[in-house]
């Protein structure tokens, strides 16, 4: 895997042993940004909470950034 040493190992495991949910859990990222500016998050919250799973995941969680960011500014709002 390409991005060995940038997950943990229980992250690895998730994506390798379970691939549809992980692919899931990858793609769920606007929907859930989205529920989160509807309640009222911030953008610097929903960037705060992306990057909460540093310590857990690794550098690999701020791939998420990007669509978490289009996603929260796409939403009106």
């Amino acid at each position: 895997m390409a991005d060995e040493g940038l997950m943990s190992n229980a992250f690895q495991v998730f994506m390798t042993e379970a691939p549809a949910h992980a692919q899931a859990w990858m793609s769920g990222v606007p929907f859930h940004v989205a529920q989160a500016k509807e309640a009222g998050a911030s953008r610097e919250e929903v960037v705060s909470a992306v990057l909460i799973g540093l310590p857990a995941v690794g550098n690999i969680v701020t791939r998420s950034l990007p669509a978490a960011i289009r996603a929260y500014d796409s939403r009106p709002g």
